[in-house]
Formats: C-alpha cells, structure tokens, sequence
C-alpha cells in the first residue's frame, strides 16, 4: 500500500477552494435554519450564488470553452426543467406556490452551475469537502451537547429523535450521513497531511453516530447502497477499509447507548438521554481520533506490494461476503424476517393493528403513510401525464383525496415529485440532467489517479446515497441537503486545472452572456419573493408592540409577491388574535384570491363570518373547506357547530390545529405571529 505523494500538499489550495468554502458557510447556514426550508433562508441563499456566478462568467469569458459536452446537456436540462417548472405556473392550482418551486429549482441549477464550470484542482476539491465535513461534525456535536446542557431538552428532539439542527429527524440523519462518506474517504488517504486524517476520521465516527440518533429508518435503506457504492467507486480500498473498522467497531459498541438515549421522550428521561447521547458521541470521537492517529502511523512506515495488495483486496471482497452470509443466517434464526416483513408491509400499507416491535423506533416496524402518498401522486400523474399538476402543488390534491390522517405537502419521493409535478416533460428533462451529470463525473473519474479520482468518486457517492433517500423522503424542499449533494456531483464533473480555460470563441462569449444573463432574471426573481418573506415574518414579531407597523408590513409584503397568501394568513392570524373578525374576514378572503384552494382559508373565514353573526355564509364557506379536505375531523366539528346554532369558540379551534400540526411546516400550519 504505497502512500500517495504524487501531490504534495500545497497551502495555495486553501486559496483555490474559496469558492466553494463560502458555498459550504451558506449550506452550514441553512442548516442551522431549520435544514433552509423557509424562504427567508434559502431565498437569500439563492441571491448570494446567483451574484457569485454572475460574477464567475463576467471575469472568465472563456470559462464556458473546453468543458466538455456532458456538462454543458446537464446544465441545459437542469435549466429546462427549471423554466418548465416556472411554466407550471400557467396551470398549477396555487401559483404562489409553483413560483416557490420553481425558484428552488433554479437556485440548484445556480449551485450545480457554480461547480460544475469553475476548474479545480484536486487539493482544492479536497479542501471543500473536508470543510463541509468538518463543519456539519461540528455543526452536528454542538447542537447535541447544547440539548444535554438544556434545562430542558425537548425542543432538540422529536418523540425521542433528535431532530436539530434541521427540525427534521430523517432531514437530520440524511444530513449527518451525507458528510459521513467523504470524512471516511479523506481520512484514509495519504495526501492528505497527516495531523487532519486523524481529526476526519473521529469526525467520521461523530458523524455516524449522530445519524443514528435520529433513528431514521429510511437511512437504514440507504447506508448500505452507500457503502457498495463507496467502496466500488472510491481506490484504495484496503486503506479505506482499514479505517473503517474502527469506526464500525466504536458504531457497535455505541449503538445499544445510542438507542437507550432515544427512550425518553420528555421530562427528566430525555435530559438523561441527551446527556448520554453526548457523553457517547464524544468518547467514540475522542477513541478514533487515537485510533487515527496509530493508523496513520502505521500508514505512513508500511509498504505493501501491488500483488499483495490486490490478494488482501479479494480477501476483504471474501470476508465481507461471509460477513453478510453470518448475519443473514443470524437474521433468519433470531430476527424471524418472515413474520417481521409482513408486519412492516401492513403498516407501511397503513393497515398494521399490531404493537411495535420494540422501543426504539429503528428497531420498529415501518408505519408510515407513505404509501398513501405515492398512491395520489400517482393518480395525479394519470390525470395530468404531460405537464402535471404544476411545481408544489402536490398539497391540494392530497389533503383531497388522502385516506390517511396526515396531511403533507410533498409525496415523500423525488421520483414521484417530478413525475406527478412536472409531468412527462419535466421527467425527461430531469433524467437527462442525472444521466448527463453522472455521465460528466464518470468520464472524469475513468482518466483521473489518486487524490484527485477519490474526490470525484465521494462525490458520486454522496449523491447516490442522497438521492436514494430523497426518492422515499422530502429532501428536496430542504435545501441544506439537496444543494451539496448536487454541488458534490457537479464538482466530480467539472473540468481539471483551476484557472482560465482556453481561448474563448465568439460562441463561447455569446453563450456567457446568456448565461449571465438568465441567472440575472433568477436574482430579479428571487429578490421579490425573499422580501415579501421578510415583510411577512417582520409583521409576525412586532404585531404586539406596533400594530401600525405590522400593518404596513403586510401590505408591502402583498405587493412584492403578487401570487402567495402568505401575508394575508400573517394578516388573518394578527386579527383573530385580536379578535377583530372584520379584519380578520377581509384577510382571509384576499387570502382566498391568491390561493382559492386552501381549505385553511376557507375554515378561517368561516369562523370570521361567524363570530360576525352570519351563520349562512359561515356554514357556505365551511362546506368548500370540506370540499377541499373532506377527512379534516375539525370541519365537520365547526359545521355541527353552527348547524346547531352553537358559539364556536376560535381559540379552541386554533388550539387544535396549532397541536396537531405542530412541527410542520407549510401552509397547513396554523400560523402563528408571535414566533
């Protein structure tokens, strides 16, 4: 095992990465802000790469010659699918909403853009991913010992799941595990100096663990698709697998800890839980940061042969394949896999009356509405197969025709997203894109050595293992997930040598300009809708202590974005707690011209016409909510309500809804101006 030297370190690569350096301060950023989900976050995000890359075009002319075809087809799909899902719009029941979605789309054409043209040296490559490794650890280990010192701990986890920085369990393990594959592959290389390996490789662990503790179970799918790509596309696999053992090893002996800290969900138990979630985290960080160190010792005086080498290979491939021969036949004896699959189909089918299969919710079956929601994105599909049912959209028709009791925004599945959303001709430009990305980073990887093709194949890895848990889950609205995966993808493709490329060509500066151009129409945009965000939330914070200016938050936030409802349900809420019901009925109906198919809405104003002493059209406005959401239980309480004559009491109303959505985002959310 030859210790790589090919290329040596040098500082200026520290330089040469700062590009992506800033990116990742923005990832780490939206990740602290609930994983970038709300538009205060990730519009302001989109703002700073649509500047960077403008200015990325303007000062290398030529940066567009000598970059290959696959990058060039990616970026045009991906771009096409942007404009497609902006076209959504034309036809998409809420239009405020496909304008959102749509926007998303271009902010990770802009991210995918920014590190897919700028050339990069292999060091420089290493030197993003090694901060965005160790960014996400610390980002990871901070949050955790902060829930352990809370008095008390329960805004840090979810029924026993730890859920921040996100807010998201499986956001949170999908997050953690995306920096796991990168802080294993660096860790195991030899150009990388050696007083880091040993930091990345107690990072590696810290990451690991940290993406158990959500106990996602979707994560139990994709870890191991993960380590088959990993060690397919990553060289040096004996290295790399030698250091792995002793994170997998720390994982063992942790893990029974790990779950034991998730048993409590509140009170007492769960402090005692968070603290012993840190206080295991940080041991096995502490005993693989020594464990690094004696390996990088070693790695650094042992010289193995090329024929040994490849012996020890294909007795590791041997050894790993008796591993999963043991643990099937363990499975089988011990596990009874039978009885257990049928279990976890009927309650991911939604029909299990069994009880769990054990406390930890990783140890559980696999109840889950999601069936349920690929069911209606799929007739939704049927219904509307060449443009679908426009960007974001997929809500209204859930809450529709859902069988269960959740009411979600997103069909849980980038698959079904896409088709559903976008219909057949957003899916193939979304295949071409993929097809062409992964395309450019494999073509890349096949003539690179060493540092330099770990890079591309970590990237690859990081987006595979993404995108087979954003094809099962909602990481796609989250973009403190999805635009690294992408960034990683797009930095294995992009072109070798930072720098000017060569000669530009009049096509090429014609087509720099319309690039610029366009990602100058995305800031335009994205500003509008970003400042009407911020109106909005300003006009939720002071609304107690100056009315007058919180009015005039809402009207300024109404006219930057013409097509949302957002500062109309700020507005609506403000009333009802002021129990001005005029105001409130006038907030809610200018709510209902932006956004007729919003059963919230409708609900609201009804209890506004109500409390007014028009029963007539509160009961004329219940019954569209009901149209809209037929199994929401509290429409038809409200409608006995006022069929009997009865006072409707509003508080008691927003109580619930604000209980039972409590954690969810979007604008089923009962909104509420004092947060």
């Amino acid at each position: 095992m030859p210790n790589a030297s090919a290329l040596p370190w040098r500082p200026g690569a520290l330089l040469e990465a700062l590009p992506g350096l800033a990116a990742i301060v923005v990832f780490v950023a939206w990740s602290r802000e609930a994983g970038g989900y709300f538009p205060t976050a990730w519009y302001a995000g989109g703002i700073l790469f649509a500047s960077m890359l403008v200015v990325l075009l303007l000062a290398w002319p030529g940066l567009l010659s000598g970059i290959g075809r696959a990058i060039p087809v990616a970026l045009g799909a991906f771009g096409g699918f942007a404009v497609w899902s902006a076209a959504s719009m034309g036809w998409a029941d809420v239009r405020g909403d496909a304008w959102d979605g749509a926007n998303r789309v271009t902010l990770y054409v802009i991210v995918f853009a920014l590190f897919a043209l700028w050339r990069w040296t292999p060091q420089a490559k290493a030197v993003i991913l090694g901060g965005f490794v160790l960014s996400t650890a610390t980002l990871g280990l901070l949050t955790l010992l902060a829930a352990s010192r809370a008095l008390d701990p329960a805004p840090y986890f979810d029924a026993g799941r730890f859920s921040e920085p996100i807010g998201y369990s499986n956001g949170n393990a999908g997050l953690f595990l995306l920096a796991f594959w990168p802080a294993l592959a660096l860790a195991a290389r030899g150009e990388v100096p050696w007083l880091l390996r040993p930091v990345l490789l107690g990072a590696a662990g810290i990451l690991l663990e940290l993406a158990v503790l959500p106990q996602s179970r979707s994560t139990v799918l994709v870890f191991p698709l993960g380590v088959a790509v990993f060690f397919l596309l990553v060289p040096g696999r004996l290295r790399a697998a030698a250091f792995a053992l002793p994170v997998c090893l720390t994982l063992v002996a942790a893990f029974p800890r790990l779950l034991d800290s998730g048993a409590g969900t509140g009170g007492a138990a769960l402090g005692r839980g968070a603290d012993l979630a840190a206080e295991t985290v940080l041991l096995s960080g502490l005993a693989l940061l020594v464990a690094g160190a004696v390996l990088v010792a070693v790695d650094h005086r042992v010289r193995i042969s090329e024929r040994l080498r490849r012996r020890a290979e294909r007795a590791l491939a041997v050894s790993a394949a008796l591993a999963v021969a043991v643990g099937v036949i363990v499975a089988v004896t011990t596990l009874q896999p039978i009885a257990r699959a049928e279990s976890a189909w009927a309650e991911f089918s939604g029909d299990s009356t069994s009880e769990p299969l054990g406390e930890a919710r990783l140890l559980q079956g696999f109840d889950t509405n999601r069936l349920d929601f690929w069911r209606v994105a799929l007739d939704q599909f049927q219904a509307h197969p060449i443009g679908g049912i426009g960007s974001e959209n997929f809500g209204v028709a859930y809450v529709r025709d859902r069988r269960s009791g959740e009411e979600t925004l997103y069909p849980h599945s980038l698959v079904l997203e896409v088709l559903a959303q976008t219909g057949i001709v957003g899916s193939i430009l979304f295949v071409v894109f993929l097809a062409a990305a992964l395309t450019a980073a494999l073509v890349a990887r096949r003539r690179q050595q060493g540092l330099e093709r770990t890079v591309t194949g970590i990237g690859i890895v990081m987006f595979a293992a993404w995108f087979a848990h954003a094809s099962v889950d909602w990481l796609w609205e989250l973009p403190a997930l999805t635009a690294p995966a992408l960034a990683f993808l797009a930095l294995a493709g992009s072109p070798p040598r930072l720098g000017r490329a060569g000669a530009s060509s009049r096509g090429h500066r014609v087509l720099t300009f319309l690039v610029a151009a366009s990602t100058v129409g995305a800031f335009v945009s994205f500003v509008f809708p970003w400042l009407a965000a911020r109106e909005a939330r300003f006009a939720a914070s002071v609304w107690r202590a100056d009315p007058a200016a919180a009015t005039a938050a809402v009207g300024r936030a109404r006219s930057l974005n013409p097509l949302t409802d957002r500062a109309d349900l700020v507005a609506g809420s403000i009333a009802r707690r002021r129990e001005d019901w005029g105001a409130m009925a006038q907030a809610y109906e200018r709510a209902l011209a932006r956004n007729p198919h919003s059963w919230y809405s409708h609900l609201q104003l009804a209890l506004a016409r109500a409390q007014a002493g028009n029963r007539a059209a509160a009961l004329a406005e219940v019954g569209i909510a009901k149209s809209l959401n037929p199994s929401e239980p509290l429409v038809d309480i409200v409608a006995q309500k006022l069929e009997r004559g009865a006072d409707v009491n509003v508080a008691g109303v927003t109580a619930i809804l604000r209980k039972r959505h409590a954690g969810v985002t979007g604008p089923e959310q009962e909104p509420d101006p004092t947060r």
